[in-house]
């Protein structure tokens, strides 16, 4: 696995001061980890470029940085993916999103086996001695992304305006006072390091428990773990992360669940114990899950089902 060098690169860039420097020092940077991460030139059989995601949230960390350096700095027109690799991750993107798109059509829907056991066990693991346990934990129940439980962001108490605010095109359909809210701060994918960006960096979201164990455990989290940026949580944990998710989630989502689903099975979870029982077809699900990840969402999150209709005074956490 890489280790970036961030640091000492912008030491490297701030001595530098022609263009054909700037350029050559970047290029040296990515070639390195490029070979480090071992990104291949031709898909697995999963229509994957293994190592390519990997490479991409490397150059992002580092972009970040040569931003933090100076905003209009020239190596932002060197640093970034080179037109190959960039075809190649938009050519995976497309596949990955036909591919969940024709699981959908063809009804290949997972089923979430015994929902409530999941939000139990989730709550479990907040108190957990692993911290790669709590932050399992943390993400089923807040659907939060596993680097931003670690590392990028802060959660607090929302007013109920704020909550009414983001969620009213919902009260037909649901029970907005069945599951607390709060809110989220520095999101992993609003990349407002770049002027350009002009997107929200926060937002209101619900969670399957009580909100005071969420805050409790991210407290504990952060006083028991810290990380210097998202590419060092991502190389000091994800080897880990996929194995505890198969072995304490496995039995609820199946043995090759990845800690991603955890995302999607809480946006389902939320949407059941919330929708009105007169609701019939999924009504809304795409726009609340849409709402409650706080992002565009296609149909790639529409990967599970729960078993049953589940009823909030079931949950008891």
């Amino acid at each position: 696995m890489a280790i970036p060098r961030i640091d000492s690169f912008i030491a490297n860039l701030n001595k530098v001061n022609s263009e054909l420097k700037i350029q050559t020092l970047c290029e040296n940077e990515l070639s390195y980890l490029r070979l480090a991460y071992n990104v291949q030139n031709e898909v697995n059989e999963d229509g994957i470029y293994s190592g390519l995601a990997t490479y991409k949230r490397a150059i992002t960390e580092y972009r970040k940085a040569i931003y933090e350096l100076d905003r209009k700095h020239n190596a932002f027109d060197y640093f970034k993916l080179s037109e190959f690799d960039a075809r190649n991750l938009k050519q995976q993107n497309a596949r990955s999103t036909m591919r969940n798109y024709v699981n959908r059509m063809n009804n290949h829907i997972f089923t979430i086996k015994n929902p409530i056991e999941y939000i139990k066990r989730s709550v479990e693991l907040l108190s957990a001695d692993s911290y790669i346990d709590n932050i399992l934990g943390l993400a089923a129940l807040t659907g939060r992304r596993v680097n931003e439980i670690g590392y990028a962001s802060e959660f607090d108490n929302c007013d109920y305006d704020d909550m009414y605010e983001a969620y009213y095109l919902f009260e037909q359909l649901m029970d907005l006072e069945v599951l607390d809210f709060i809110a989220v701060f520095g999101l992993s994918k609003k990349q407002t390091y770049l002027e350009d960006k002009n997107v929200s960096d926060s937002g209101i979201i619900p969670v399957l428990c009580d909100k005071e164990l969420i805050f409790n455990a991210m407290v504990e989290l952060r006083q028991n773990k810290t990380f210097t940026c998202l590419n060092d949580f991502h190389n000091k944990t994800s080897k880990e992360l996929s194995k505890k998710v198969k072995k304490l989630y496995g039995e609820f989502l199946g043995n090759n669940c990845i800690a991603h689903d955890l995302r999607k099975v809480y946006a389902r979870l939320c949407y059941d114990l919330m929708v009105n029982p007169d609701v019939k077809n999924d009504d809304g699900l795409l726009a609340f899950t849409a709402t409650c990840l706080l992002q565009s969402v296609p149909d790639n999150y529409m990967k599970f089902v729960s078993t049953k209709s589940l009823d909030s005074r079931n949950v008891t956490c």
